[in-house]
């Protein structure tokens, strides 16, 4: 009887996991569809979008093995939070109103 609850847990992690990569999958093209969409004059930032989430993807699964060993798996939430409440303020105080 014990044996089956590792399966149960297997299964339904897999098929969360098959739910969740779907729809990161129609995230990313969505962005720099509706920029184009938006700001026809502003072709190459809907151009760049894809290789920086690529590339800001292959940077966060490398950088965060250091951080979970330096401080603790918790600061892979934590991190992210104040850097996009960083980039929040700076946002609201540089970028022009459009």
């Amino acid at each position: 009887m014990t044996v089956i609850w590792p399966a149960i847990a297997f299964a339904a992690a897999f098929w969360l996991g098959l739910i969740l990569a779907f729809g990161a999958g129609a995230a990313n093209p969505s962005e720099p569809a509706a920029i184009a969409a938006l700001r026809a004059d502003q072709a190459r930032t809907a151009a760049q979008l894809p290789a920086l989430l690529a590339v800001g993807g292959g940077i966060g699964l490398v950088i965060a093995g250091p951080i979970v060993e330096a401080l603790s798996y918790h600061w892979l939430f934590w991190l992210p939070m104040i850097l996009t409440g960083l980039a929040a303020l700076t946002a609201h105080f540089f970028v022009p109103e459009s």
